[in-house]
């Protein structure tokens, strides 16, 4: 990745050719205030020392260490210290247009707007990539999968398909954090209608109406994304196939294929890493 040193204070912008899309900052010991401003970009924050107070959708949030924050693009807000004390945090940006083809494609339709399940929030595996790209100091593969895992993790877990006044119903946004939390080993679908004490054909229907489409669908789209991911990181088919839950190789391969019209093996070739 291409670095640059911002003058005066302690920060660093992070530019890749290899990801377009991704722009990462990455500031140290600041007590710089901001003035309400907004992003085109889908704004990741995460904080590693000190406090931050946030103010966004007329709220004023406290951002704590090893917390993150989710800013929807042109979305006004601002970020500031707490009694003037610094505090070090970094940022992804996301390109919107970016994310919403890459939400067309775990949802298998266009996809025109999103919006945040969250604004401040705690998950530990986000934090910890955030926090090793904030020691990061060079270009190299690691750097640019770890951007691309938290991308793709933040999309799939805390992004959703429809317009920002739309409110979705309790049950789906479970029945949705259910699947994702489970995807290594997936339950069968009788288990799951078990756990949230509804039938099948409920959850069938009501995943579909407010998603457009079927829990097992949307699983397999994030399944194969995050697949993609792994295979560009160097990790064997069938180790991508076993941690991911898929029942063996051959299930892998076929789900693979139809999902994206090549072969496993085809994608390690046509996209590895040089």
């Amino acid at each position: 990745m291409k670095k640059q040193q911002a003058r005066s204070i302690d920060q660093t912008v992070w530019r890749d050719p290899l990801l377009p899309y991704a722009e990462f900052r990455s500031t140290k010991n600041s007590t710089l205030t901001y003035k309400k401003h907004s992003h085109s970009q889908l704004s990741i924050g995460y904080i590693s020392q000190g406090e931050t107070l946030t103010l966004y959708q007329n709220k004023l949030w406290t951002l704590q260490q090893d917390q993150l924050i989710l800013i929807e693009p042109e979305k006004i807000h601002n970020c500031n210290p707490v009694e003037n004390q610094s505090r070090s945090y970094c940022m992804l940006y996301l390109d919107k247009h970016w994310c919403l083809q890459q939400l067309s494609a775990l949802y298998a339709q266009p996809v025109n707007n999103f919006s945040c399940l969250e604004v401040v929030f705690n998950d530990s595996v986000i934090a910890s990539s955030m926090a090793t790209l904030m020691q990061s100091t060079e270009q190299n593969q690691q750097t640019r999968w770890l951007i691309e895992k938290v991308s793709m993790d933040i999309l799939s877990a805390y992004c959703i398909v429809n317009s920002p006044h739309e409110a979705l119903p309790s049950s789906v946004i479970e029945i949705r954090k259910y699947l994702l939390q489970n995807i290594e080993q997936p339950d069968c679908l009788a288990d799951i209608a078990r756990h949230f004490s509804l039938s099948q054909e409920t959850i069938i229907r009501s995943f579909s109406k407010q998603l457009g489409i079927s829990p097992k669908a949307y699983l397999n789209n994030v399944r194969i994304e995050k697949s993609k991911l792994l295979l560009q990181q160097g990790h064997t088919i069938i180790d991508v196939a076993l941690q991911l839950g898929f029942n063996d190789q051959s299930h892998f391969h076929k789900t693979f294929k139809n999902y994206c019209a090549m072969t496993p093996k085809q994608y390690q070739q046509v996209n590895s890493i040089q």
